[in-house]
């Protein structure tokens, strides 16, 4: 399976989870914006490389590369505020926030 396949089956998964707890946040594949496509397969790729080692290093990617694009910690997701209640330590993620990390994670390592 190619990278960028591998990026398209994480995004659908981590939808299909946020779909099943009620967090309707995530567009289907061929409505994300390319930036958004593009970061998830750098994603991918530094996890098939080793380069991101854990689900924890994951989020941390994630963090840093959402606060360099000027979003901030928020208690709701809002793309107009640039706010997502995500964007913290992952000890500090609710059990539902670690699950999408995991299932990010997971989904990637299976193919490694």
């Amino acid at each position: 399976m190619t990278e960028a396949e591998i990026a398209k089956e994480v995004h659908k998964n981590h939808r299909e989870y946020c779909a099943s707890i009620n967090h309707k946040t995530q567009p289907v594949w061929s409505k994300l914006e390319e930036s958004h496509k593009q970061t998830i397969a750098s994603t991918v790729n530094k996890i098939l490389s080793s380069e991101i080692k854990s689900k924890e290093d994951s989020h941390i990617n994630f963090v840093n590369f959402k606060k360099s694009l000027g979003w901030k910690f928020g208690d709701a997701y809002s793309i107009e505020l640039k706010t997502n209640p995500r964007l913290c330590n992952f000890e500090d993620l609710s059990k539902e926030n670690r699950m999408k990390e995991e299932i990010f994670f997971n989904t990637v390592i299976k193919y490694k």
